[in-house]
């Protein structure tokens, strides 16, 4: 079972999550050079709002510009702990693509494509918000600010930013991170929620099982030797696997 593909294939578009097959490869080494300048771009983004609070005494200004610069410190913040908390991350990979959490009938297969459209539909929606959000920002930005060399974000940089060469670099650099700003913490949001979707689904899979357990009991009764011994000690098993099923729900719960 593939979890949450959706998800980890925009966070590795964006920076934040090195496929496994990557893993002590050239390609990671690359991969991580590439999460550092999209990790930088972010932070400059972050301190330039943030010392330019400083030199603002317009309320509403500061208002907006500590809006984005919280907004900037959380985005950066996740890519951070994603890589901080990547083995973590992989170990509920493992839980939920682990034999207890593979489906293994047809109503089972029912119940897991629901959650996973669930959670496909969550990313599809929440990332078209987020970029029509995004694209509206930068196209009212080029439309109202461009011509009068007025950046989207008020920020402070160390050189002559109001106009040439200085006003461009500004403002890409404003445009690129809050577009990385929105990405990265939308495919983070994705993944927390997909986590609670197919813990959920695993959730109702077990309640399936246990409901089913006298039907399959009957069925290896009627279709086995018959032996009072063998079905005690298969409904035995079963419900050790119910068991650590409940388990690993329970880990997953507590992540």
């Amino acid at each position: 079972m593939k979890v949450l593909t959706h998800s980890f294939f925009i966070l590795q578009v964006f920076g934040g999550w090195i496929p496994i097959s990557w893993s002590s490869t050239v390609k990671e080494q690359i991969y991580n050079i590439y999460t550092l300048i999209i990790g930088l771009t972010m932070i400059t983004f972050f301190v330039s709002c943030t010392i330019d609070l400083f030199y603002t005494s317009n309320i509403e200004i500061m208002v907006q510009n500590l809006s984005m610069t919280f907004t900037v410190f959380v985005a950066w913040s996740k890519l951070v702990l994603l890589k901080l908390k990547r083995s973590e991350v992989r170990n509920i990979l493992r839980l939920l693509d682990g034999r207890h959490c593979r489906v293994e009938r047809e109503k089972e297969e029912r119940i897991q494509f629901k959650h996973d459209k669930k959670a496909k539909d969550i990313v599809v929606t929440y990332f078209i918000l987020v970029g029509c959000a995004v694209s509206f920002m930068t196209t009212a930005s080029i439309l109202d600010n461009l011509s009068a060399r007025v950046l989207p974000f008020n920020g402070w940089f160390p050189f002559q930013h109001f106009n040439g060469s200085g006003f461009w670099i500004a403002y890409f650099h404003q445009n690129i991170a809050h577009f990385y700003v929105a990405m990265v913490g939308s495919a983070f949001d994705t993944v927390v929620w997909g986590v609670f979707i197919q813990n959920s689904s695993q959730l109702v899979i077990l309640k399936s099982r246990l409901e089913s357990f006298v039907k399959i009991v009957h069925r290896n009764k009627t279709g086995g030797t018959g032996d009072v011994s063998s079905l005690r000690d298969w409904e035995h098993k079963f419900m050790k696997e119910c068991i650590h099923h409940h388990w690993i729900i329970l880990q997953l719960s507590f992540v």
